[in-house]
């Protein structure tokens, strides 16, 4: 039997349709599965970026663990948490997974992951075309919403990636190999 589903954040009920429930020691467990296949509702920040999507430092001076996206298209966008950034004054990765509105500019957690520069390359950033290997992704765990010095946004040490790059690659300044 069919049962619907409302998801408060989408403008139409999701039909879902039930398993065979499983019972094991009084308790039962149904599995639900979607009537229909999902539907993607978001693009690429690369897909994005040729339609006018734009990745910038919060202003002239740039800070390190946050920048600016604006996004002018008539599409929601997914910055993947761990996607990397090129260009503006410094490289950098993005913190967390963010679903960026048609429509908004919001502003973004992210870390540096370039060793020694801090001079604009470019007026804004590019998708890299690459994600950091697992091994120097991986220890980025917010410890700062107990911080002061992040005011409670998801940002780590500037040195953090760099622990784990150097350990990867012997030198913070080489990249390490990376899969996207």
């Amino acid at each position: 039997m069919a049962k619907v589903i409302v998801d408060e954040a989408a403008t139409e009920p999701l039909p879902l349709q039930a398993g065979e429930a499983v019972v094991h020691r009084g308790i039962s467990v149904t599995p639900l599965f979607p009537a229909a296949d999902p539907v993607c509702a978001y693009v690429s920040m690369a897909q994005a970026s040729a339609q006018g999507f734009t990745v910038k430092e919060v202003d002239d001076a740039g800070d390190v663990g946050e920048i600016v996206v604006v996004n002018p298209t008539a599409d929601r966008v997914l910055l993947y948490d761990g996607e990397e950034i090129a260009g503006a004054k410094q490289d950098r990765i993005i913190n967390v997974a963010v679903l960026v509105e048609a429509g908004a500019t919001v502003p973004v957690p992210v870390s540096c992951i370039e060793v020694g520069r801090w001079r604009y390359e470019s007026d804004e950033f590019r998708p890299a075309g690459r994600t950091p290997a697992p091994r120097c992704a991986a220890p980025r765990p917010c410890t700062c919403t107990r911080r002061r010095c992040c005011a409670g946004r998801r940002r780590m040490p500037c040195g953090t990636p760099w622990r784990s790059r150097r350990s990867s690659t012997g030198s913070g300044r080489e990249r390490p190999s990376t899969a996207t």
